[in-house]
């Protein structure tokens, strides 16, 4: 299996990808309406985005922002340990003891003890009276739990809520593809997985280019193994990507069949084009174990493999892809592969993301669905 520091003209996974419109309405959203190609070596730069000049985070700035009511600014630069304190006074002021609130949080009564008395201490003032008995309201803590505790129970909601979907595929998977998922992979299995689970939106955008997926908002993207960044956790999709060099039958029998790399050059060559830089992806073959580049002088020239394989099918010349996307007109006969034995294999498309822990239910699930249905795909 070739390793190329280029890499097919395939190979990359959305860099400068935009962000896809809100789905309040729609389940699917797919986007941006260009068609690049282009690997890593060539289009893999990273576009920053562009920061807004003169604005300050509230959590980045020392001094109070002059718009921020002082009981926001209060609760913004609140220590984090204070929310559990919160939380914890709440659950006791309502139960009334320490050892009921915290059999219903699952903590020990002394780790809600301390949480209190924390709260307590960076008051100022006390919250509760405590006997051996009982628990109750101080006037000042009385006034404290009717303003604080819609906080809580806004909190205690919000935690409900994603435990009620931590098991359940649900919301909006965004995902960062090259041009090649889309009539390999998302065409066949886009509506099926939408069925499937009715609960998840798909926000598919697609690019050629390397994308921080973190930085960019999403879940995943995909690309070929071999490119994939050590950081980053891959789930194999499919099989290897075999390359082909494809012909008509017509054009074959009007100019021969070339039978070494090295006669295509006197050839007609559709060749395939970078967006952003125009350049021309060189044709990789193995000629003798070694890797060799052919860079077609062509007279067409496309940024689309689809349209490469189009015109090859037409008669216009020999076109250079991955043989999945060529599979019907390779089996109707309209199409040939020449220069087999010289055309390398790829590793297979992968499904990258950050981390191995706490996998998005959605995510999961996109995976198990593509794995399980890989014998209706031509990867």
């Amino acid at each position: 299996m070739l390793r190329s520091s280029c890499g097919p003209p395939f190979a990359g996974a959305a860099d400068t990808a935009r962000r896809a419109p809100a789905a309040s309405e729609a389940r699917l959203v797919i986007g941006p309406v260009s068609f690049p190609f282009g690997p890593s070596c060539l289009s893999g730069r990273r576009d920053s985005e562009a920061r807004s000049s003169g604005q300050h985070d509230a959590f980045g700035s020392p001094e109070k922002p002059v718009e921020f009511d002082k009981a926001i600014w209060n609760i913004l630069t609140m220590r984090l340990d204070q929310f559990s304190g919160i939380v914890a006074f709440v659950k006791v002021a309502e139960a009334k003891s320490f050892t009921r609130a915290a059999a219903e949080l699952g903590v020990a009564p002394a780790s809600l003890s301390e949480a209190v008395k924390g709260l307590e201490e960076r008051l100022g003032v006390r919250l509760l009276n405590r006997t051996t008995r009982s628990v109750g309201l101080t006037e000042a803590g009385a006034h404290y739990f009717d303003h604080v505790r819609p906080a809580a129970e806004d909190i205690r909601a919000a935690g409900a809520a994603l435990r009620e979907t931590r098991d359940r595929p649900a919301g909006t998977l965004r995902l960062s593809l090259p041009w090649i998922a889309a009539p390999l992979l998302i065409e066949p299995l886009m509506g099926p997985f939408m069925d499937a689970y009715p609960e998840v939106r798909l926000s598919l955008i697609f690019d050629d280019n390397f994308v921080d997926i973190a930085a960019q908002g999403f879940d995943a993207g995909l690309r070929i193994g071999e490119l994939l960044e050590r950081d980053m956790i891959g789930a194999r999709l499919g099989g290897p990507l075999q390359t082909v060099v494809l012909g008509s039958p017509d054009y074959l029998a009007r100019n021969g069949t070339p039978k070494r790399p090295a006669d295509l050059a006197a050839h007609r060559c559709i060749a395939f084009a970078f967006t952003r830089t125009r350049a021309i992806s060189p044709w990789e073959f193995v000629v003798d174990g070694r890797q060799v580049e052919f860079t077609p002088d062509a007279r067409l020239v496309v940024n689309t493999l689809p349209l490469c394989i189009t015109a090859a099918a037409q008669g216009l010349g020999l076109a250079f892809a991955v043989e999945g996307l060529a599979a019907p007109l390779l089996a109707s006969g309209a199409l040939v592969k020449v220069l087999e034995p010289f055309c390398p294999t790829y590793e297979p498309l992968h499904l990258y993301y950050p981390s191995r822990r706490l996998v998005p239910p959605k995510l999961r699930a996109f995976i198990d669905f593509v794995r399980a249905n890989a014998h209706n795909l031509r990867i």
